[in-house]
C-alpha cells in the first residue's frame, strides 16, 4: 500500500471514529442551559419577591390595627374584637397578665396553637390553624399599652387566596423577561446554526483536502474571521495541488532521467554507427549522394536531437555548449530538417526570411536549430493533411534579437493546458511525452532569449526570440 493510501486510511479513520457531540450542541446547548438557569433564577427572585411583598402587606396591616388598638379607649371584650376583625380582617388575641385571654379566633382554632407562651416566645411569623394559613405577631403591651393588665396582643391576618394583587407589580417585568428569553433563545439558536454549519462547511473541506481533493470551496456569508478562514484554506488548496502536481512531475523527470541514462549510451552508439555507415557509402560511391541518403542523415539528426532533448529534460543536466551559427544558416537547417517531412504530410510549408542579413549571429546555434524544428514538426502535426504553416524570421532591432515567428492554422491546443503547455510532460498527443515545448523553452531561456505563443483566428502562433550579435560578414 502507498504512503497516500495509507494517510487517507487513516484520515478517514479519525472523521469517522469522532465523537456525535456536534459543534452545533457545543454552542447552543451551553447557552440554552445559562438561559434557562437564569430564567429560574429570574422565576425563583420573583416568587421570593411576592412572598416578601405579602409579608411585608400582613405586617403593616397588623401594625395598622396595633396602633388602633394602642390608643383606643374602649374595653378589649370578645364583642369589640369581633368589629376589629369584622372591619380589617385581623383576628386579635389578647393575653392579660392574669386571667383568660380574650379572643377573636374559633375555639378549635385557638386549641390548636399549643400556648400563648409559643406566641410570646417567637415574635411574628406564619402558621396553620385548621384550614388557613395565617401571618401572625406578638406585640408586647406591658410597657407601651395604656391597659396595665394586658401583657401582650397577637394579631393574626388570614394569608390571602387571591394573590393577583401581589403580582400586579412584578408581572410586567416577569412577563417582559420571559419573552425577552425565548427571543434570545430563537436568535441564539438561529445564529449559532448558521455560525456552525459554516465551520462544518470548512470541517469538510479539510478533510477533503486531507483525502486528496484540492477543488475550491465558494466561501460564503459576510466578510467575517470564518470567510477568510475559508479563503485561507482555499489558497492553502491552491498550493497543494500545484505542490502535487509539481511533485507528480518532479517523480515523472526523474523516471525519464533515469531511463534516458540507462538508454543514452545504446543510443548514441547505434547512432554514430549509422551515421559512419553512410560516410563509408559516400566515400566508397563518390559523386551526387541520393535524396534517401540525405533524408537518412537528416533522420539521424533529429534523432540524436531528440536523445539530447531527452537527456536535457532533467534540470539538473546542464546544455552543452554550441558554436555560434549566423541566423540565415539556422533558417536553411531547419527547412532542409523540415521539408519532406511537411511533403510526406502534404503540409504548405512557407518561409520568410524578414530581410535578415548574413551578419546576424546566434548562440548555441545546433539548440536553436533543434528548438526551432521541433516547433514546425508540432505545427505540421497541429495542422494537418492540407494544412499552412508559415515559417517567419525576422529581426527586432530594439533589443538587438531574432524572432521566428511559427504559424499554423490548425485548431490549437487544448485551452485547459494553456498555462502549462511548456511545462514538461504536458502533452495532447497520443503518442507524445511533452518534452519538444519544455526544451524549446529552456533553449530560450539559456540564450536569454523568450517563448511565447498566442491565438489569432484562424492562426496558432509561437514565438521563439533570441538575441543576436553583428559581426562582418565573411564574405
Amino acid at each position: 500500500m502507498s504512503a497516500s493510501s495509507t494517510n487517507d486510511a487513516r484520515f478517514q479513520k479519525v472523521f469517522d471514529g469522532r465523537e456525535t457531540w456536534s459543534l452545533r450542541r457545543q454552542l447552543i446547548v451551553p447557552i440554552g442551559a445559562t438561559i434557562l438557569l437564569v430564567a429560574l433564577a429570574v422565576s425563583g427572585i420573583t416568587w421570593w419577591a411576592v412572598r416578601d411583598s405579602e409579608r411585608r402587606w400582613a405586617a403593616e396591616k397588623m401594625d395598622t390595627v396595633y396602633e388602633q388598638l394602642r390608643v383606643a379607649s374602649f374595653p378589649f371584650t370578645e364583642r369589640v374584637l369581633e368589629q376589629i376583625r369584622n372591619y380589617s380582617g385581623v383576628d386579635v388575641v389578647v393575653i392579660p397578665h392574669e386571667g383568660v385571654s380574650v379572643t377573636t379566633l374559633d375555639p378549635n382554632d385557638f386549641r390548636d396553637l399549643s400556648s400563648a407562651e409559643r406566641m410570646v416566645s417567637e415574635p411574628s411569623g406564619k402558621l396553620t390553624l385548621g384550614d388557613r394559613v395565617v401571618h401572625y405577631r406578638t406585640y408586647d403591651a406591658s410597657r407601651s399599652f395604656r391597659d396595665v393588665e394586658v401583657k401582650a396582643l397577637v394579631l393574626f391576618v388570614p394569608q390571602p387566596r387571591d394573590t393577583r394583587f401581589l403580582f400586579g407589580p412584578v408581572w410586567a417585568p416577569i412577563a417582559s423577561g420571559l419573552i425577552s428569553i425565548l427571543a434570545m433563545i430563537l436568535v441564539t439558536t438561529a445564529v449559532g446554526s448558521r455560525i456552525v454549519r459554516r465551520i462544518e462547511d470548512l470541517e469538510s473541506q479539510v478533510v477533503r483536502i486531507a483525502s486528496g481533493s484540492f477543488d475550491v470551496v465558494e466561501p460564503s456569508g459576510p466578510d467575517d474571521a470564518i470567510r477568510r478562514l475559508s479563503i485561507s484554506i482555499n489558497s492553502m488548496s491552491s498550493q497543494l495541488a500545484t505542490a502535487q502536481d509539481w511533485i507528480a512531475r518532479t517523480e515523472r523527470s526523474r523516471l525519464i532521467s533515469m531511463i534516458a541514462g540507462g538508454m543514452a549510451h545504446q543510443l548514441r552508439n547505434s547512432l554514430t554507427g549509422a551515421s559512419l555507415l553512410i560516410q563509408s557509402f559516400r566515400r566508397s560511391q563518390p559523386g551526387e549522394p541520393a535524396k534517401e541518403l540525405t533524408m537518412a542523415e537528416n533522420q539521424l539528426k533529429s534523432a540524436a536531437d531528440a536523445v539530447r532533448r531527452l537527456l536535457a529534460s532533467d534540470p539538473n543536466i546542464e546544455l552543452v555548449d554550441e558554436p555560434e551559427m549566423p541566423a540565415l544558416a539556422i533558417q536553411e537547417a531547419v527547412r532542409d530538417c523540415v521539408a519532406m517531412y511537411a511533403q510526406h504530410r502534404e503540409v504548405s510549408l512557407l518561409w520568410e526570411s524578414g530581410g535578415c542579413d548574413g551578419g546576424l549571429w546566434i548562440p548555441q546555434g545546433s539548440a536553436v536549430v533543434g528548438a526551432i524544428v521541433n516547433l514546425v514538426m508540432n505545427a505540421i502535426e497541429a495542422t494537418g493533411r492540407g494544412g499552412e504553416v508559415r515559417c517567419q524570421m525576422s529581426t527586432e532591432p530594439s533589443s538587438h534579437s531574432v524572432c521566428w515567428r511559427i504559424a499554423d492554422n490548425g485548431p490549437g491546443p487544448d485551452p485547459s493546458l494553456a498555462n502549462a503547455i511548456m511545462e514538461p510532460f504536458v502533452t495532447t498527443k497520443k503518442e507524445g511525452i511533452g518534452l519538444g515545448l519544455a526544451m524549446a523553452a529552456r533553449v530560450a531561456n539559456r540564450c536569454r532569449g523568450s517563448l511565447a505563443w498566442r491565438r489569432k483566428e484562424p492562426y496558432t502562433i509561437f514565438e521563439l526570440t533570441i538575441p543576436c550579435t553583428e559581426k562582418a560578414n565573411p564574405g
